[in-house]
């Protein structure tokens, strides 16, 4: 219940990648947080984090993401609201809201 409110709350805000330094290794995504922090993800989220381009909002990123993969809606979004709380907190991805 929180995390679907937490979506219903930020879907229409817009990510924004954060980071000092990336670099794909096949299906690992190695990204070096403004703090110096190193990260290495696997292939969902490396799929999440190179569809952050300051356009798509977390909406939009999810249906991306269902278009891709066999998964239900909801177990998605609770996933990735996870994800994005996580990747806030290491300083790697920012929420802005859209600018109409």
């Amino acid at each position: 219940m929180i995390t679907e409110t937490a979506y219903n709350f930020n879907k229409d805000f817009v990510l924004y990648q954060q980071y000092s330094k990336i670099r794909e290794d096949g299906e690992f995504l190695i990204v070096s947080s403004p703090h110096l922090e190193l990260m290495i993800f696997n292939e969902v989220a490396k799929d999440f984090y190179l569809k952050i381009n300051g356009k798509n909002s977390l909406k939009d990123i999810i249906n991306l993401l269902l278009d891709e993969y066999e998964i239900e809606e909801s177990i998605l979004i609770n996933d990735i609201v996870n994800l994005v709380r996580d990747f806030q907190w290491k300083g790697i991805l920012e929420l802005k809201e859209k600018i109409k």
